[in-house]
């Protein structure tokens, strides 16, 4: 058994915060281990202003802590499972999932107690094109404005423009301790949230077979299903943040469902869809029945 792991991770409040949720897992797990964060500064935090789509979508928050795995700088890289790349470098391998306190999306608001008291034309602030998309779907009356940076910058942000509200990840505000504010959290069953949303995910070098006994020791069994149908979807469409996509994939009893989001670049055409997998039926059939009438939507309704 391993003496000491680091664990590599971006620098931000909630990227260490996770390491750390990570940390304690395998200190419980490993007593004698050590376990030491490496914070790595990434491309997605040192440029707060561009849009995702512009300096190269998800992975910039990932690229370097890979690199960092890929150099024997880290040990295990952890990450925000919704931040990785559907395509990562074939050396490296998803090896754990920790669930999350929530997979919700929440509306911090400034000055309003309800969604319901936001009058037209009333700012609302999202990075995620989903989000948008979703808000123009169920609050058209509502104008919606690009923002980036941590959520400690996103809500200083929408105080300081004087936005009604700016759209965040309930366990992102949960992991941080923020409650201090009145937040709104919108229901799944309508604001389906990204792929993985909450999920703190680990990887590590594909050939490192002891660390991914260590990842999967301290991963959560049920989340580990759901979460290899949500990546292997995201592999399957070649999903980097392009376009508008929501799934919420869960277990009912021995069922997997997935309900889906879809939307073009434009947000004009948007689709919804549900789908149950059947008795004994593999995870990799339902993965790919989901994929085809995904694909099938996009190519119909491409541009």
């Amino acid at each position: 058994m391993l003496s000491c792991i680091r664990l590599g991770t971006r620098g931000s409040d909630l990227a260490l915060k996770q390491a750390e949720i990570v940390k304690s897992r395998l200190t419980i797990q490993y007593p004698d281990m050590d376990v030491e964060i490496v914070p790595v500064s990434t491309q997605g935090d040192r440029d707060k202003e561009s849009p995702m789509s512009v300096i190269g979508g998800k992975g910039v928050f990932v690229k370097e802590v890979e690199q960092a795995l890929l150099n024997d700088e880290a040990d295990i890289a952890v990450h925000s499972f919704k931040d990785m790349t559907s395509r990562p470098d074939q050396r490296l391998i998803l090896s754990g999932v920790l669930s999350p306190e929530s997979n919700q999306d929440v509306v911090v608001l400034n000055g309003y107690q309800s969604l319901d008291e936001l009058p037209d034309g009333a700012i609302v602030a999202t990075g995620s094109l989903r989000r948008h998309a979703l808000f123009r779907r169920y609050y058209p009356h509502l104008e919606m404005e690009p923002i980036r940076g941590n959520v400690a910058t996103r809500i200083r942000l929408m105080k300081e423009n004087g936005y009604a509200g700016v759209v965040l990840s309930y366990a992102g505000l949960m992991r941080l301790g923020i409650d201090d504010e009145v937040v709104v959290p919108l229901d799944v069953a309508r604001f389906v949230p990204a792929p993985g949303q909450g999920v703190i995910a680990l990887q590590c070098r594909h050939d490192q077979n002891d660390l991914i006994e260590i990842c999967q020791a301290v991963s959560d069994a049920d989340q580990w299903v759901i979460s290899q149908v949500e990546f292997g979807l995201l592999s399957l469409l070649e999903f980097d943040c392009q376009l508008p996509l929501g799934v919420n994939v869960r277990k009912d009893k021995t069922q997997l469902v997935a309900s889906v989001f879809i939307a073009t670049s434009d947000l004009d055409r948007q689709a919804d869809f549900e789908f149950g997998s059947y008795a004994n039926e593999p995870v990799h059939t339902f993965l790919n029945r989901v994929g085809g009438v995904i694909t099938g939507w996009l190519k119909a309704n491409s541009e």
